[in-house]
């Protein structure tokens, strides 16, 4: 009998995208650890700060002080920031 792979392939809709939200730690500098993250399905269309009222479950002012930070995994659990 024939064994699956073990693989797992994603097809992505032009319409959405997967965010992996990592929150209160940064990430990109060195020592961060014990994180954990969640993933989310977005439209692309959403802005910065939608994704932000989203992500915290409140709105306006509520999210003030509030910021996204683009990163990218170099390897090694090791992250460079990326804007």
């Amino acid at each position: 009998m024939k064994k699956a792979k073990p693989a797992a392939k994603y097809l992505k809709s032009k319409h959405n995208t997967l965010l992996h939200v990592i929150r209160d730690v940064k990430v990109w500098e060195k020592g961060s650890s014990g994180w954990d993250f969640k993933i989310n399905k977005a439209s692309i269309s959403l802005t910065v700060n939608e994704v932000i009222e989203l992500v915290l479950g409140k709105e306006g002012d509520d999210c003030k002080g509030f910021c996204v930070t683009e990163v990218t995994e170099i390897g090694d659990g090791e992250f460079s920031k990326v804007s």
